[in-house]
């Protein structure tokens, strides 16, 4: 039987790897708007760090609230959103 297995022709992750979004996003060609989806944790955790790696490489972007569970809703929202 065969099996293929895809991935992309990069994969970052690390201890820094959200603050080179931007970069990394923009090395790949992509323009944005960027539309990020995420629970209070992360928005709180992340915030500043999302400000300056899309401010600093000029996307725009916007977090959408995450209400913690995938469902219709949820999905609906992000839809919505995008």
């Amino acid at each position: 039987m065969l099996q293929i297995f895809t991935s992309p022709s990069r994969y970052a992750q690390g201890p820094e790897a959200t603050a080179s979004l931007g970069p990394e996003m923009r090395g790949l060609g992509l323009e944005g708007p960027v539309l990020l989806i995420a629970g209070r944790s992360p928005r709180e955790k992340l915030g500043a760090t999302w400000a300056k790696t899309f401010g600093d490489t000029e996307f725009v972007y916007e977090v959408v609230p995450f209400g913690g569970e995938c469902c219709r809703f949820e999905i609906a929202q992000g839809v919505a959103a995008a």
